[in-house]
């Protein structure tokens, strides 16, 4: 959040990242990308611009990541969920890429992408179980 925060809606600069094949693994080698951020950060760099950079980037390599997986497995729906898209510049930047990509893009709207979510669904199978006791009694 605090790196969402710095990065507010600065313009940001894009540093691919590699990716990594292994087996039916994809791997992000983040080490090129922090070591940049780290030796612009070393020139003096402001923290907001770095935060910026390091949102652009994540978000090329997540959509990169995505087009690949798809391709491979022939998919051209996708879900973003999870934690990481309670971060709201990085979900409308990879959500972006996607869509621009030619991808329907499914991401949460009415709950959140986290445990909330999870919570809320337990709660309404919990709700239909009690219902459904009630109603046949």
């Amino acid at each position: 959040m605090e790196m969402e925060a710095l990065a507010a809606r600065r313009p940001a600069t894009e540093y691919p990242s590699r990716l990594v094949e292994s087996g039916e693994r994809l791997i992000l080698d983040p080490l090129p990308l922090l070591a940049v951020l780290g030796a612009r950060a070393c020139r003096g760099v402001d923290s907001g611009t770095l935060a910026a950079d390091f949102h652009a980037s994540f978000a090329w390599a997540t959509a990169a990541m995505v087009r690949r997986l798809a391709a491979r497995n022939g998919l051209q729906t996708v879900a973003l969920a999870g934690g990481v898209f309670q971060n709201g510049r990085l979900l409308e930047s990879v959500e972006g890429r996607l869509v621009r990509a030619g991808f329907r893009v499914l991401a949460p709207r009415a709950l959140p992408p986290n445990d909330g979510a999870i919570s809320y669904g337990q709660a309404a199978v919990a709700a239909a179980r009690l219902a459904g006791e009630t109603g046949s009694a």
